[in-house]
């Protein structure tokens, strides 16, 4: 996946929000830590991360990237990227 973003999820209502803003993306959306990668629209696979280092999402097209970081709080991003070509 080309499109990423690198946040920081420090609480369960950071979880929370981020989930719900990843129910509204239409393609897959993967977030990854330490080597582990999960569905990012599972509170139970985000929950089995580690919280310890920023995590990478990743999402397949750049509107989802956009509708993620419209709908969470931009304190928790800490970089995005996306390639559109």
């Amino acid at each position: 996946m080309e499109n990423y973003l690198i946040i920081q999820l420090k609480t369960i209502d950071d979880v929370k929000r981020f989930v719900c803003a990843t129910k509204k993306c239409l393609g897959e959306v993967v977030i990854s830590s330490s080597g582990s990668t999960v569905n990012a629209k599972s509170i139970m696979g985000i929950m089995s991360l580690s919280f310890a280092d920023p995590l990478r999402v990743d999402t397949q097209g750049y509107e989802d990237l956009f509708t993620i970081v419209r709908d969470i709080n931009k304190t928790i991003v800490i970089e995005s990227f996306s390639f559109v070509v």
